[in-house]
């Protein structure tokens, strides 16, 4: 009996190629792992593929897409969201889309680390002073400090609020801004870590460094 057709979608990294669930995955199907970006080389691919899983949101699932791929029956999205697939398209063509969700009862915190570890590069110079250092020269810039500037959170939700909690063991100043401005989340109010909601032009004006983590940013 013929395996079904498996394509996974932007690997650029190989991460999925070298995870231990491959081996059971070609084991069921016969797979197809794509590392670059989508060309129309691919269609004959696309064509006679059952199943596909994406990864993050590297590659626009629409309309078009979904006409590329008439045998498809299965979209499994890597992360907890789909905003870049056009669901309407897919359900007219009978697709399913399965989301892989990952931590949802624990605080994320890859994101929060991650804004962390670029905003210590940067205050600190980490990336200028370790080319100078290549170089051959010992330099001895200043690095600054993030204790007392302010951090300005524009989405704070799911990731903003752990970036919050981390940027308080910092002693920074943190205020917040999100689409939603109702309740607990309307401008003025603090909540009990002393982050404050302020209008988005004053955290603009008042920020030092603003991080970003509004849907589709």
């Amino acid at each position: 009996m013929n395996k079904p057709k498996l394509i996974i979608l932007d690997d650029y990294e190989g991460e999925l190629a070298k995870a231990p669930a491959m081996t059971r995955l070609r084991e069921l199907a016969d797979v197809t792992i794509l590392n670059q970006p989508l060309t129309p080389a691919d269609d004959p691919l696309l064509r006679e593929t059952d199943y596909l899983i994406a990864l993050r949101e590297r590659t626009q699932l629409d309309r078009a897409f979904f006409a590329r791929c008439p045998n498809l029956k299965l979209l499994l999205q890597t992360g907890g969201h789909a905003y870049h697939v056009d669901q309407e398209a897919a359900t007219a063509q009978g697709v399913i889309i399965a989301l892989g969700r990952g931590q949802t009862t624990k605080p994320p915190i890859v994101v929060p680390e991650l804004v962390f570890a670029l905003l210590l590069g940067l205050i600190r110079q980490i990336y200028p002073l370790h080319k100078q250092m290549q170089q051959g020269a010992w330099p001895q810039l200043i690095g600054g400090s993030l204790h007392g500037r302010t951090l300005g959170i524009l989405g704070y939700g799911r990731h903003g609020k752990p970036v919050a909690r981390l940027a308080e063991a910092f002693g920074m100043q943190v205020i917040a801004w999100g689409r939603t401005t109702t309740g607990d989340n309307a401008v003025g109010t603090i909540d009990e870590y002393g982050v404050a909601r302020v209008p988005l032009d004053e955290l603009l004006a008042c920020a030092d460094v603003v991080s970003v983590h509004l849907r589709l940013s």
